[in-house]
């Protein structure tokens, strides 16, 4: 079973999806995590997000896999839990600008599917419904 919680910015999605998760007892899984996962890749190696041949080139070589641990998930980016490391205002600010980038988003929606996969799940995040899980309920 996959659901997708879609909508603008502050509509309570993650929230409405994290609760619907927990009420099913199957993971959830917020796509906004792999830009994180992203940004902090970039910031890492050094690379500022205004560099989209190498922005797009390291997205493309990341390894990025969902781990369930109850009803949340780990992320873990070349096999390291980053998780924690996601929330700070720079991974922020760094996800919001490759976020616009339409290649970026075409190999991360892909990054997405993969990490799902066919696990049971509850996915939020931008363009859910209509991009990222089109097919799901």
């Amino acid at each position: 079973m996959l659901l997708a919680i879609d909508g603008p910015v502050a509509s309570g999605k993650t929230t409405t999806a994290r609760l619907v998760a927990h009420r099913l007892g199957i993971m959830f899984f917020d796509t906004g995590l792999t830009y994180r996962a992203l940004a902090l890749a970039l910031l890492r190696r050094g690379v500022p997000a205004s560099e989209e041949d190498t922005v797009v080139a390291i997205a493309e070589s990341l390894a990025l896999s969902v781990h369930p641990v109850g009803e949340t998930v780990r992320l873990l980016l070349d096999d390291e839990d980053v998780t924690e490391a996601l929330w700070t205002a720079e991974v922020a600010g760094v996800s919001s600008q490759i976020a616009a980038i339409p290649r970026v988003r075409r190999i991360l929606v892909a990054k997405q599917r993969d990490a799902v996969g066919s696990q049971d799940a509850v996915v939020a995040g931008r363009d859910i419904g209509t991009v990222v899980f089109p097919d799901a309920q």
